[in-house]
């Protein structure tokens, strides 16, 4: 199984919702890595979501670090790295971050992560800016705070990839769940609760 690579919006929770599918419900071996070593709090929050799942846990600062953790986590069948937060408009660290993904050995697959209600003009930007890290998926988190839930079918249809998976909610991993057609339509439409909203 490829490792994907997050980056976007609401990634480090997302991150640990997807460890916790994998390992508790389909019973992969997982590895998580971050280099998100910038805000404070987010090596230590990814790190008790490690220990919680019981899963591997290493830290990346650079090119360097993330090959090394890559390579320890080589018996890992699903290695998720967590990102820092790029901003589209922020070319030098979009740059640093094509880097740091070149830097592994392995082949990675990128997920763009993006909070629902994003303004269009907003998304598209991001949608121009990540193009180079050629996303495999999209990842829709914040559900649970828009009302706007038809801003989903927009933010598909910008995206140069396929919706994966959607988040509401922050509970690890009850709030991420599939993104199949038919049960996005029904939220949509107002039929039926994405996982993890709430009255």
């Amino acid at each position: 199984m490829l490792p994907p690579r997050l980056v976007g919006v609401g990634k480090t929770t997302t991150a640990a919702k997807l460890a916790a599918r994998a390992s508790l419900d389909e019973g992969a071996r997982v590895a998580l890595v971050t280099t998100h070593t910038y805000r404070v709090g987010a090596v230590a929050q990814l790190a008790a979501y490690a220990e919680m799942l019981r899963v591997g846990f290493h830290v990346a600062s650079d090119g360097a670090g993330l090959r090394g953790a890559l390579e320890a986590a080589r018996d890992a069948d699903l290695v998720i790295v967590d990102t820092s937060g790029r901003s589209p408009q922020a070319r030098a660290e979009l740059r640093a971050a094509r880097a740091l993904l070149a830097a592994g050995s392995r082949p990675v697959d990128v997920a763009l992560v993006v909070a629902a209600g994003v303004p269009r003009g907003d998304f598209a930007d991001a949608v121009a800016a990540f193009a180079p890290l050629r996303p495999a998926e999209l990842i829709v988190t914040k559900l649970d705070k828009t009302r706007r839930k038809g801003s989903l079918v927009a933010l598909v249809r910008r995206a140069a990839c396929p919706l994966s998976f959607v988040a509401a909610g922050q509970e690890v991993p009850d709030d991420l769940e599939a993104a199949e057609p038919e049960r996005v339509a029904q939220a949509i439409l107002g039929l039926r609760r994405f996982a993890g909203e709430r009255e």
